[in-house]
């Protein structure tokens, strides 16, 4: 292969292992907040592991239907170890401890090349 796909590769590797030592995490929702750019599914969300959340803030969740996890939604409600969030069209009730993180980032379109091969 050529040095010019080689390095950028490389280099993307790289950001990748950094950003995981760091605490960061990369992610393919599967389902939740659409933003200008398209879909959830569309995109890769970069997030922060996170205890502790706060209405308004954008998370990342698992929900029980395995088909729709992971979820990108926005926090609504929060009450003690139960929350409340928002995908866009539907509210959803769910445990603090099914939050994966806080979105950090969001890079467009690089989900849909993991759709078609079934990430």
């Amino acid at each position: 292969m050529s040095s010019r796909i080689l390095k950028p590769a490389g280099i993307f590797i790289l950001i990748l292992i950094l950003s995981g030592v760091i605490g960061f995490r990369v992610s393919h929702p599967h389902d939740g907040l659409r933003n200008a750019l398209g879909s959830a599914q569309s995109g890769l969300v970069i997030y922060r592991s996170a205890d502790i959340v706060s209405v308004g803030q954008t998370v990342m969740i698992d929900v029980d239907k395995s088909d729709k996890s992971p979820m990108l939604v926005t926090v609504t409600a929060v009450d003690g170890q139960k929350i409340q969030v928002q995908n866009g069209s539907a509210t959803l009730d769910s445990d603090l401890a099914q939050v994966k993180g806080k979105m950090f980032a969001v890079v467009p379109f690089l989900g849909q090349l993991l759709s078609l091969v079934g990430l």
